[in-house]
């Protein structure tokens, strides 16, 4: 995995991330301390996702086309990241979560996601994508990925979306005296 983000070392190291249910469930492993080496698989969000972390995922969408063979033959297409982005077929993909496997040059990601069919909704998984390997766009895919790992360390410190503010309707009688005796003069019957 590329830099980028940040060169001092990190107390750990995020291994997955996934969108469930507006929030987000990640996995690291801690790289620093007595307990070093220890993975903490599965951390359930408790918190709405921000909208960064959203978008985040949503730019690895391509990549899980790309590699479906959604845009002809992903082993032999040349066309540019962006001009692929365009494409109308991509809206038929959303990526919902990632994982980390293996270390140093066997180190890669795993992109899960769905895609979407006159049919109904299918699962797409992506082969293990070696982040230091030969695809075709290894080093946007390096960008991106290192963008959504930084925004799920941001949830995990504590960057959510926005708490949403309860108002309430308070409904004034225009004349109160007129509401009081339209009460009382009221007949049941």
């Amino acid at each position: 995995m590329s830099k980028n983000v940040a060169e001092e070392q990190k107390p750990f190291e995020i291994r997955n991330a996934a969108l469930k249910d507006a929030c987000c469930n990640y996995g690291y492993e801690l790289l620093t301390g007595p307990n070093k080496g220890d993975i903490i698989p599965n951390r359930k969000g408790a918190h709405f996702i921000h909208e960064d972390l959203k978008n985040a995922f949503e730019e690895l969408e391509v990549f899980i086309a790309h590699m479906d063979g959604v845009f002809n033959s992903w082993a032999n297409n040349q066309t540019a990241l962006s001009e692929l982005e365009e494409k109308e077929a991509l809206g038929s993909y959303s990526l919902h979560s990632f994982k980390i496997v293996g270390v140093e040059e066997n180190k890669g990601v795993i992109l899960y996601g769905e895609k979407y069919t006159a049919n109904g909704r299918m699962p797409v998984e992506t082969p293990k994508i070696k982040l230091e390997g030969t695809y075709l766009y290894i080093e946007e895919l390096n960008q991106r990925l290192d963008v959504a790992i930084y925004e799920v360390e941001l949830y995990m410190d504590g960057k959510k979306a926005p708490e949403l503010e309860q108002t309430t309707l308070e409904f004034e009688p225009e004349h109160e005296e007129e509401q009081d005796d339209e009460f009382a003069n009221a007949k049941v019957g």
